[in-house]
């Protein structure tokens, strides 16, 4: 690995792959009070990027992601509402 596939997360030096898992896994993590995620679904941008993505538990929305992305078609930032 090069230099440039490592960042500097909470003080310490982890590969940016495991950093992105991480994020994603804290960021999916099931609200309080409720079990399990039981269906996702998708909304695509005019790109065909995913612009949504939704997660339910028997019909009610948990929580939505949202994603941005840069000139490139590069993922900047999801978003947790």
């Amino acid at each position: 690995m090069t230099s440039d596939q490592f960042i500097e997360v909470g003080g310490r030096t982890v590969g940016v792959q495991d950093a992105i898992r991480n994020a994603v896994t804290d960021i999916m993590q099931i609200p309080q009070g409720h079990t399990s995620i039981t269906s996702l679904a998708f909304t695509y941008n005019g790109d065909k990027l995913v612009d949504t993505l939704k997660a339910y538990e028997n019909g009610t929305l948990l929580f939505t992601l949202t994603f941005a992305y840069n000139v490139d078609k590069k993922v900047t930032s999801i978003v947790r509402t």
